[in-house]
């Protein structure tokens, strides 16, 4: 056999070297779903948050340990992570709900390029929360966007695309869990295409205008003088176990988990913030800017913090 033959046959047998960028949960996702992949030879940078436990996010580095995957903590500095990317010498870097942005020399060690699965349509959904904007925006569909990483935050290339539907009542935090089953789904069936080169990238400029959403404000009072559904997509993206968007009823914070638009004719409309009707201990109706608000799900909290379960005494009351 030719010199350049056995070259060219050693090449095509080489494992692919990939270094993957995971944050929690999704990658223990992923990494199940890739575990029986052969002929990739990979490690992981990863980091632990203090919300992980409390949000039911299962820990990457954990998953790590218990199957001898090399990985290394992303807390360290950065020259730590280089020369962990760099001894590793990557055909492909591989990012996915890593919060934190890779900076060039590190995302140029991949020789083959380094590409990012995001929870949002690409150009539109740039940013940090975009399923959280989605539900904000009455979208009725995500996308699931793998593209290519450049020096910008989520303006690479894009090499494959998937919508999905989001549910009508699904709050911010069932959805964004959601999102990453979804997504480690989606980038461990294109990972084979992805290794051999066999995908089209597409300039996000020829997929319509781009637009960047930031950050979330965490704490959010309720306008009531806004419209109905604003309102409702305003409960659904801060609903439990993030903290619940409040109002208030004289000296006691209400907070708001579920709430719906009621199509109940016989309640009338007021001004903005009138509690209407009590139902029962558990549901209330308010007024709001164009129409009325059933309230599902709810606690008040008195500012005193001596009686948490203290529960409307009488409708007719002013939320504000």
């Amino acid at each position: 056999m030719q010199l350049s033959k056995k070259i060219m046959l050693a090449a095509r047998n080489h494992p692919m070297r990939v270094v993957f960028f995971l944050g929690s949960h999704f990658g223990v996702l992923f990494l199940k779903k890739i575990r029986s992949f052969k002929n990739l030879d990979f490690r992981v940078v990863t980091y632990c948050e203090e919300s992980d436990e409390y949000y039911g996010y299962e820990s990457v580095a954990g998953y790590c340990k218990k199957n001898h995957i090399p990985f290394l903590d992303a807390s360290s500095d950065q020259n730590q992570t280089l020369n962990f990317c760099a001894s590793h010498d990557p055909d492909f870097i591989l990012c996915g709900y890593y919060a934190k942005i890779l900076p060039e020399k590190i995302f140029n060690l991949a020789k083959n390029g380094a590409f990012n699965i995001h929870p949002g349509k690409l150009p539109r959904y740039r940013g940090p929360f975009p399923t959280a904007w989605a539900i904000l925006n009455n979208e009725k569909e995500i996308g699931i966007t793998i593209h290519q990483i450049d020096r910008y935050a989520d303006t690479g290339p894009i090499v494959s695309r998937k919508t999905h539907a989001i549910k009508p009542d699904e709050t911010g935090y069932e959805l964004y869990k959601r999102s990453m089953g979804l997504a480690a789904g989606h980038l461990a069936s294109f990972l084979p295409r992805l290794l051999k080169k066999k995908f089209n990238a597409v300039d996000q400029s020829a997929l319509g205008s781009g637009s960047y959403y930031g950050k979330i404000t965490s704490h959010q009072r309720i306008e009531w003088k806004e419209n109905a559904v604003r309102i409702k997509n305003l409960v659904r993206v801060h609903a439990k176990p993030y903290f619940p968007v409040y109002s208030f009823i004289k000296n006691k914070m209400i907070l708001v988990n579920r709430c719906r638009i009621s199509k109940n004719s016989a309640v009338s409309l007021q001004g903005p913030g009138k509690i209407l009707e009590i139902a029962s201990d558990q549901v209330f109706f308010v007024s709001c800017g164009d129409g009325v608000i059933k309230v599902t799900d709810y606690e008040i909290c008195p500012l005193n913090r001596e009686d948490r379960k203290e529960k409307l005494i009488k409708k007719g009351l002013q939320l504000f």
